[in-house]
């Protein structure tokens, strides 16, 4: 067991309703003993100008590796916008992302074929 006075923090397992809403759950979270602060242990960013599109470091990470980082910012403006005047909810903004950045490049394939025939 850890004590008060330990000040590494330690990892315990609830069950019961995650922050998604999924019942039933094991939910890791980690007590940090010196604020007291019961944290997630995925560490998720708010991005975009209105700071309500939700992903992870590392898919963040993964963003920038395969889109380019200006890509990545452009899309995650625009799906922060998006998000905000429509009340749109997704499950994944990191798929939904993925997605986006598929058509677009779809999109302008199709313009640059029917511009050469």
């Amino acid at each position: 067991m850890v004590s008060p006075t330990d000040e590494r923090p330690f990892t315990h397992k609830l069950k019961g309703v995650s922050p998604t809403g999924e019942q039933n759950s094991n939910i890791e979270i980690i007590k940090d003993n010196i604020n007291n602060i019961y944290t997630p242990q995925k560490d998720f960013l708010f991005l975009g100008e209105l700071e309500n599109v939700k992903l992870s470091l590392k898919e963040k990470e993964k963003l920038n590796e395969t889109l380019g980082e200006d890509t990545t910012n452009s899309l995650i403006q625009d799906l922060s916008f998006y998000l905000a005047s429509t009340g749109k909810k997704y499950k994944s903004h990191y798929a939904t992302l993925l997605n986006w950045a598929r058509r677009k490049t779809q999109n302008i394939n199709n313009k640059s074929i029917t511009l050469i025939k």
